[in-house]
């Protein structure tokens, strides 16, 4: 964190959250790090996203992810919410999450949607 920075509260990354649908997310895949962009909805409290199927995607339930939010123009702040994925596998679930008009990188053959609760949530402006 920038050494002016000031913390926002739970409440207030909560949202910050809510209020944008992209962001980016960080993961390790075989030691490296990988960081994506990606579209997300913020739903009673949970991440839901869509990843095609791949390398990427086995990798998200086997580890901590983090989603990162941020806005430099007008003013600078930056969330980030850790957490574990877990894929949604309900069929009333899948089709909740297509609903939701999630985008994907183009040329996906398989989709899968996931979802993650925060354990734990922090940012800050300045």
């Amino acid at each position: 964190m920038p050494e002016d920075a000031v913390a926002l509260s739970s409440r207030e990354c909560e949202a910050l959250i809510e209020s944008e649908t992209s962001g980016h997310i960080a993961l390790t895949v075989n030691a490296l790090p990988v960081v994506m962009p990606i579209d997300y909805r913020w739903i009673a409290g949970n991440v839901v996203f869509a990843m095609r199927d791949g390398p990427l995607q086995r990798a998200l339930v086997s580890q901590p992810i983090a989603l990162e939010i941020d806005r430099v123009h007008p003013s600078n702040w930056m969330v980030v919410v850790v957490g574990m994925a877990t894929e949604v596998t309900d069929p009333a679930q899948q089709a909740a999450c297509r609903d939701l008009g999630l985008r994907y990188p183009s040329g996906a053959r398989t989709v899968r949607y996931f979802t993650y609760s925060p354990e734990i949530i922090s940012g800050y402006t300045d």
